[in-house]
């Protein structure tokens, strides 16, 4: 057996308390949070400001809504790793049914450890499968974006969008009607500004 590359994964909730769980699912975006975006976007349309930092801040708050407990699963990761018993507590881990490791973690993802030359590492999927965080010992942690949190933020974003282009055009038509040029409408982001695609 190659010591090497040992990969193994357990689930860090039963999949019966999994299913009972409550799945944190993107909720459609109510009416009042809609007005928000567009008033935002209206602001930072008349002050030529592509996603401002209020929308910012806005859109990361209702991200945090749908987002996995990455912190909880980074840190009973990191312990297990960390553990003074680490290769034996792996390997206890390895050939422990679910039962005992839904009491001993009691969270509803799944962990895959790696065994390597320079230490051990692991992957974190979340109750839908979507890998939410990695751990290498050269880099650390690293998480990545669910899909849930994805779709929330594309779903802000694209409302954004929409209210901010109509509101330039408006702004465009009213400046050009006044001096009685020829319709020319500028839907274009300002160069200074960039399309913020993370979350």
């Amino acid at each position: 057996m190659n010591i090497n590359n040992i990969s193994f994964g357990f689930n860090m909730m039963s999949s019966e308390k999994s299913k009972s769980a409550s799945t944190k699912k993107v909720q459609e975006v109510s009416d009042s949070l809609k007005e928000t975006i567009v008033a935002l976007a209206k602001e930072d349309a008349a002050n030529a400001v592509y996603m401002g930092d209020q929308f910012r801040t806005l859109r990361m708050r209702e991200v945090e809504k749908v987002a996995p407990n990455r912190a909880a699963a980074m840190a009973k990761a990191t312990a297990i790793m960390n553990s003074e018993n680490n290769a034996a507590n792996l390997k206890k881990m390895e050939e422990a049914d679910y039962k005992w490791i839904r009491m001993l973690l009691g969270l509803p993802y799944k962990a895959q450890f790696e065994t390597g030359p320079l230490g051990t590492g692991t992957h974190i999927f979340d109750e839908n499968g979507d890998e939410i965080a990695t751990y290498t010992p050269q880099v650390g942690w690293q998480t990545r974006s669910s899909k849930a949190e994805n779709t929330k933020s594309d779903e802000l974003k694209f409302i954004y969008y929409d209210a901010y282009i109509e509101a330039r055009q408006a702004i465009k038509n009213g400046a050009v009607s006044n001096t009685q040029k020829s319709a020319v409408i500028d839907t274009a982001i300002p160069e200074n500004t960039s399309l913020d695609v993370t979350v």
